[in-house]
């Protein structure tokens, strides 16, 4: 009996420790999927807050653009924090499905512009740095991250140290890596949104997220005739992505006329016109202010200047009607203008448009049907397919080339 009594005992502690073994298992069972459940809904909630200000993002691009009631007004970078008709004077919580967002936007407009270190930088997708003269990009306003031209070409980047863009990536949007060379600008007109969404609210809501981007901002001049005795002359006005504003050139002391305008960026604008006080008339924008720049050619050629173009900072051409130079071509290598009509000196016409291809492939037209060519080296007569004299009384206006100088292969396959 002593025996089976002992027996008995053990059973039952046997019996309790397995019972509290498994309620212990039960606990963390419903401990971990209670976690599992929570950590679940935070997912979700966070999956949604990132959508949420995905959505803001997209909706404030669309009101860089235009309003969204129909209207063709188009809003600043700065209005986001204070348009009554999107985040008012303080961001507010929009809604958006199940919970909020805000957006806060910041202008990056460079207007003394940092210049690419001696050397310059190639046209190689593998060069990801952009070295500047700056002794701190972010304290001459570029942005931490985003996107800057350089004569025509768009690079990205990611950061900035000290005075080198990183990460660059470049030839975006569908722009040509060039070669470019030391003391070019880099110009950057961006605005930089920041979008903040979260579930169910800002205010109190169990997830947030943050999410950023870089909107490029359109930029353009025209020019023209200004007339009268406008203090502002000669005539340019700017768009700035959303308005146009009338410049104040009054400092440039002249009532010429201008007849084109061309820039590499926003930084690099270059004008011409009829000659007056300054002859030829050239005037270049620096991101600041328009100044006289016929530096080399001053005073020596009075003659008017229809059309202007530019590759890069340091290869420009203008055209024009001949006097002292027959045709009157002339070239800004950078520092200067220079005549430069080798091969067709001697022509008494007048030319009314230029373009270029590349800095090794531009055309010029004019009167009497007039085609020049420049390969590089000279100019030459690049009316091939025309007969003798036909275009003679003829007037040529404008010109625009399509496609690259030589022809390059833009698709193959094996069809057998």
């Amino acid at each position: 009996m002593v025996i089976r009594k002992n027996q008995s005992g053990v059973a039952l502690l046997a019996v309790i420790f397995l019972m509290v073994v498994i309620a212990f298992i039960g606990v963390m069972f419903l401990s971990l999927s209670s976690t599992n459940m929570t950590q679940s809904v935070n997912e979700v909630y966070s999956s949604k807050a990132l959508y949420i200000a995905e959505g803001g993002l997209e909706r404030a691009g669309r009101y860089l653009l235009k309003r969204e009631d129909g209207t063709q007004t188009t809003y600043t970078c700065a209005s986001f924090n204070t348009s009554t008709s999107f985040n008012g004077s303080v961001p507010a919580n929009t809604a958006l499905g199940n919970g909020q967002f805000t957006v806060a936007s910041y202008p990056y407009n460079i207007t003394a512009p940092a210049i690419l270190s001696a050397g310059g930088i190639d046209n190689s997708a593998a060069t990801t740095t952009v070295p500047t003269t700056s002794g701190s990009l972010s304290a001459a306003g570029y942005a931490p991250f985003g996107q800057i031209m350089i004569d025509k070409e768009k690079i990205n980047y990611t950061s900035l140290s000290a005075n080198v863009f990183l990460g660059a990536i470049r030839g975006a949007d569908g722009t040509i890596r060039a070669v470019h060379a030391g003391g070019a600008p880099v110009a950057q007109t961006q605005c930089e949104l920041t979008s903040n969404g979260g579930v169910p609210n800002l205010n109190t809501g169990s997830a947030q997220r943050v999410v950023r981007q870089a909107d490029i901002l359109q930029t353009g001049w025209a020019v023209g005739k200004s007339g009268g005795t406008s203090n502002l002359r000669p005539l340019t006005i700017n768009w700035n992505g959303s308005a146009w504003s009338v410049q104040d050139n009054s400092l440039l002391n002249t009532n010429n006329d201008l007849e084109a305008v061309n820039c590499t960026s926003p930084v690099d604008c270059w004008a011409v016109g009829e000659p007056g006080g300054a002859k030829p008339f050239i005037i270049h924008w620096d991101g600041s202010a328009w100044s006289l720049k016929n530096n080399g050619v001053a005073g020596n050629y009075d003659m008017k200047l229809q059309s202007i173009y530019c590759n890069s900072s340091t290869d420009c051409w203008a055209v024009g009607e001949p006097g002292g130079a027959k045709p009157f071509i002339i070239h800004w290598d950078g520092s200067a203008w220079s005549l430069k009509n080798t091969g067709v000196s001697g022509y008494n016409i007048k030319l009314q448009s230029i373009y270029c291809v590349s800095s090794t492939d531009c055309w010029a037209v004019g009167k009497n049907g007039t085609l020049f060519r420049w390969d590089g080296l000279s100019w030459f007569t690049g009316d091939s397919g025309l007969p003798c004299c036909a275009l003679n009384g003829l007037e040529f206006k404008s010109i625009y080339l399509i496609g690259p100088t030589r022809p390059t292969v833009g698709w193959r396959e094996v069809v057998q």
